[in-house]
């Protein structure tokens, strides 16, 4: 076979991404620019990005119509009025999105808040386990794997994107 037929024969075949001389791009999961794991870092974006949006629509529906959450006093340990609610999810909602499209784009500061408002809410999934077990048990295995995935990946995405 001549040095012309290996180079035909090369380009056509697909090579498998560890293989010396690959030409898998960088960047993709696989390639030396990005691990698998990565892709965990990017749901947590995601995972930010959808939150967030839910959090401002339940903001701006409370601001909006203090009877669409009846908040009692009755039981609970604080008591708040819709207002305080609907402020309160806008401002998380906001920051939430500003995180999720920090993480995606690899800085550092959104993967910081990103794991630190995971955390609540794991937290918080935690002290509702037994309202509804199944659900939260769920809920806290979604949020771990979010804070695995920024912790152990989130850097990949900051090294992508100087690439």
């Amino acid at each position: 076979m001549t040095r012309t037929d290996r180079r035909r024969r090369t380009s056509m075949t697909i090579d498998h991404p560890a293989a010396p001389g690959s030409r898998t791009p960088p960047g993709t999961p696989g390639s030396a620019g990005m691990s698998g794991g990565a892709g965990l870092a990017v749901f947590g974006g995601i995972m930010l990005l959808c939150l967030g949006t839910a959090q401002l629509v339940e903001g701006i529906t409370a601001l909006a119509r203090d009877q669409a959450y009846m908040v009692t006093g009755d039981g609970m340990l604080f008591e708040l009025d819709a207002t305080a609610w609907g402020w309160g999810h806008l401002i998380c909602g906001l920051i939430s999105i500003a995180a999720g499209v920090g993480v995606l784009r690899g800085l550092i500061w959104a993967r910081i808040i990103a794991v630190l408002f995971t955390a609540a809410a794991a937290l918080v999934s935690f002290l509702l386990l037994a309202n509804s077990p199944f659900w939260f048990s769920i809920m806290i295995c979604g949020q771990l794997l979010v804070i695995y995935g920024l912790c152990a990946h989130g850097g990949e995405l900051r090294r992508h994107r100087h690439a």
